[in-house]
């Protein structure tokens, strides 16, 4: 595709994005503001309407006239006021009874309730509700009517509003196809300023691209082919008067062609100093070649070297290995020494703390035992007191049974009066036998307290020695526990100051390992080296020869381009 077209196709694109506008909100935008227009033409008319009444109810209230007959002046103005082509009035009451209206008088005094439009809606019923609802701001309706002098009906947008005073439902409305008329006229005349505009533009972006910017550019190529074909004139130059970037490009070309007389030039004086220095570098690549022979033959007794030294760090390097595998395993044995001893330090002070715990308790029981002792020596006394008073019942026992006995005799002698007497006197002996019978129980029992308490108070002494003797063999085991802890403490301080020396030994024997390891690739560096160097110079004599050739190659091909340099006209 050609630049005109390209430029014309740019021009248009703008247009096409108006009328993509234009399609989808101008027309959209159209059609709402038209609607909006004809809503508030109807309501304003209703609004005229609404004050013409108003004018006729103030002319009954001021008595210039009766209000009968002031409804019936304001029905009758009312009834022939128009607008537009076919735009009227009509009224309704809050009864549903219709007043008034214009196109179809013999509806007067009909009670419309009930009326239906052709799609079965009840049109007068909605919209006095909607009045009688909006008494202050009115109230917008659509409905189906047949037009004035026509049976089909078209869709309606009716606007109606209260007039209070007399209960009047002031109605009017507008055809929905009437709209439908202007929007399509609108929309028409939108899509024929869009045609406009784009024919306009093109024939405006053709007439300037052409004249401002394919015109000029077209010279510019003519130019250059021109130099192209001229067989290599590069004293020509565009003339191009404009200041915008096609003249910035007739300048740029021109400086271009400029430059480039300029480097002919330079190439020529260059191809002149190639000649002379392609002899020289031919004199020089044969010196280097000798040179690089001799270099090569010394590489060789360098890097037979390399090996032999190779050979030997080998040799130094596995025996440190060696070394450093012994002091990694005396290491780990010193170690798990070391371990042993702190668990065993750890444990002996364990033991420390349990004999000083044991020892503790051990003077515990020897002063519960001590206690323990104090407390059946007393009950030992208690039971010899126990024992006292048992004798001392069993006497007034005896006592009491010879009493007793000796008042059942009295009785027996006073007869039929000692009778009761007499029973008393059994019940007193029979308690006193009870009395001795149980002081001689309690008497054999205090007497087997009494032997079996000597016995613990002669356990409780033994104890006693046998609990001191135990606390005294504690202390001294507490003693040599404690003596063997600071011993382990000891050994182990050792032990630590033998590890960190053998992890010295072992830290030097890596540092040895780690040098021997880098001499060992120093050295088979060096003789990788030395064997890359001998190679690289064997490659350098071939490229010396080479460039011997080249330069030989180099020298003709400069006198070739000095031919070619001399057709150019600069």
């Amino acid at each position: 595709m050609k630049l005109n077209k390209k430029l014309m196709f740019l021009s248009v694109i703008p247009t096409i994005l108006f009328v993509l506008i234009s399609c989808f909100y101008i027309i959209p935008k159209t059609k709402e503001n038209i609607y909006l227009q004809k809503d508030i033409q109807i309501k304003n008319n209703v609004e005229i309407a609404h004050s013409t009444a108003e004018y006729y109810y103030t002319l009954s209230k001021s008595g210039v006239m009766a209000d009968q007959d002031a409804q019936e002046r304001a029905k009758e103005v009312i009834g022939k006021m128009r607008y537009g082509s076919d735009g009227y009035f009509w009224i309704d009451n809050d009864q549903y009874i219709n007043l008034m209206h214009a196109t179809k008088p013999e509806t007067v005094g009909e009670n419309r309730s009930n009326t239906q439009d052709a799609k079965g809606n009840y049109m007068v019923k909605n919209y006095i509700e909607g009045a009688l609802q909006h008494k202050d701001s009115g109230y917008y309706s659509s409905f189906w009517f047949p037009k004035p002098n026509e049976t089909e009906a078209s869709m309606k947008r009716g606007y109606v509003k209260l007039f209070q005073p007399w209960g009047w439902i002031i109605c009017t409305g507008v055809y929905i196809d009437d709209v439908e008329k202007a929007i399509a006229g609108e929309i028409n005349g939108i899509i024929m300023i869009n045609v406009l505009l784009m024919l306009i533009s093109l024939v405006f972006a053709y007439l300037f691209s052409r004249k401002t910017i394919v015109a000029p550019l077209q010279n510019i190529i003519e130019k250059i082919r021109e130099i192209a074909n001229s067989g290599g004139d590069l004293t020509q130059r565009i003339q191009v008067s404009s200041k915008d970037e096609l003249g910035e490009l007739a300048d740029t070309v021109n400086d271009m062609t400029q430059n480039l007389a300029q480097l002919i030039r330079q190439v020529a004086v260059t191809t002149e100093q190639v000649s002379a220095s392609s002899e020289e570098l031919t004199a020089s690549a044969s010196q280097s070649s000798e040179v690089a022979n001799q270099i090569a033959a010394v590489l060789t007794e360098v890097a037979a070297a390399a090996d032999q030294q190779h050979s030997t760090t080998n040799h130094v390097v596995e025996i440190v290995e060696n070394m450093s595998q012994s002091v990694k395993q005396a290491v780990h044995n010193t170690n798990l020494a070391a371990e042993r001893s702190e668990q065993t330090a750890n444990a002996a002070k364990d033991g420390v703390i349990s004999i000083k715990a044991t020892i503790g308790q051990m003077n515990d029981i020897e002063r519960t035992v001590i206690n323990s002792a104090g407390l059946v020596d007393k009950l030992g006394d208690r039971s010899k007191e126990i024992g006292q008073i048992v004798s001392t019942i069993a006497n007034i026992a005896n006592q009491t049974n010879l009493l007793a006995l000796n008042a059942a005799i009295e009785a027996a002698r006073a007869g039929e009066h000692g009778k009761g007497f007499a029973v008393v006197a059994e019940e007193v002996r029979k308690l006193a036998e009870q009395s001795e019978t149980a002081s001689e129980q309690i008497r054999q029992l205090i007497s087997e307290i009494q032997q079996d308490t000597e016995k613990a108070v002669h356990a409780m002494d033994e104890g006693t020695l046998a609990v001191k003797q135990g606390t005294e063999n504690m202390n001294a085991t507490g003693d040599t526990f404690a003596e063997i802890a600071t011993l382990i403490n000891h050994v182990t301080d050792e032990i630590q100051r033998t590890v960190a020396a053998i992890h010295d030994i072992a830290e030097g024997a890596k540092q040895v390992a780690s040098s021997m390891v880098v001499l060992d690739g120093v050295s088979d560096e060096t003789a990788s080296k030395t064997q890359t160097v001998s190679a690289s110079t064997e490659e350098q004599t071939a490229s010396i020869e080479e460039i011997a050739i080249a330069s030989d190659a180099l020298s003709q091909l400069a006198e070739k381009l000095q031919l070619e340099i001399v057709k150019f006209k600069v």
